[in-house]
């Protein structure tokens, strides 16, 4: 269930969420704030395309192609007990439990869990959750496909995948509507947005899928959360193919 539909900035980022399992987004919004889901000042994302087609389309924009490399994955750091207890401070969850949450943070006991779960946008380097300067949480898909992929720099599948994302949302910031948004972004990936886009197709790879293969936000936090800091993951042994040697055969099929 979309929980924060009420400010476009917010809904755009959600709708790219959903739209991750066909080349979607690199920094998914698992949830915001209370105070920033509704409670502040924008325009509302309107579900009538026939009032945004006429101005809606991709737009080739600046858009911002800083990369920050992820955390290494921290097997061990958390328990599931204490992602769980972690997903209680989330107020779109259905077990958002304000004192649960209050009482898990400020327990010693999780100290070291809440610090691999969580880091801040302008960190050095970045968690399983990102939390902006205005309370949004986001889940750092990006980083987990960089992980994988063995490879954490600015030409890594995970760098490609987060700068898709934001050439596309840069792109479609005029759509309001949610057929136009989606519309805008899929042509966005053959206009504007083609060359990042183009690059970007190594996250397609099937080895990505404990990083976007989810169908709602429960699941991704827990899942990549646990991939942080709980079960991790093993790098293969020839890491690096994905973002290669797979994108070399689907190309040129």
């Amino acid at each position: 269930m979309i929980t924060c539909l009420f400010d476009r900035r917010h809904w755009t980022r959600i709708r790219s969420w959903q739209l991750v399992r066909v080349g979607g987004v690199a920094l998914a919004c698992l949830f915001a704030s209370t105070a920033s889901c509704g409670e502040e000042a924008g325009p509302a994302a309107s579900t009538d395309a026939s009032t945004d087609a006429a101005s809606c389309g991709p737009q080739v924009a600046p858009w911002d192609s800083t990369w920050t490399p992820p955390r290494p994955f921290g097997p061990g750091a958390c328990t599931s007990d204490q992602i769980a207890g972690e997903a209680k401070c989330n107020p779109s969850f259905a077990s958002f439990d304000p004192t649960a949450c209050t009482t898990f943070e400020r327990s010693p006991a999780n100290a070291t869990c809440r610090q691999c779960l969580l880091s801040t946008s302008g960190d050095p380097t970045l968690g399983a959750i990102v939390v902006h300067p205005d309370g949004r949480w986001f889940i750092n898909a990006a980083g987990c496909i960089a992980l994988i992929d063995g490879d954490s720099s600015r030409e890594g599948c995970g760098a490609r995948y987060e700068a898709n994302l934001a050439c596309r949302q840069a792109a479609c910031d005029n759509c309001f509507s949610v057929s136009a948004y989606n519309d805008c972004w899929r042509e966005a990936g053959n206009s504007a947005c083609k060359s990042v886009a183009d690059k970007a197709i190594c996250a397609q790879s099937p080895v990505f899928g404990p990083c976007l293969d989810y169908d709602t936000y429960e699941e991704l936090y827990d899942a990549l959360t646990a991939l942080f800091c709980s079960t991790g993951f093993t790098v293969p042994a020839d890491a690096g193919f994905a973002s290669d040697a797979w994108v070399e055969a689907t190309t040129s099929e």
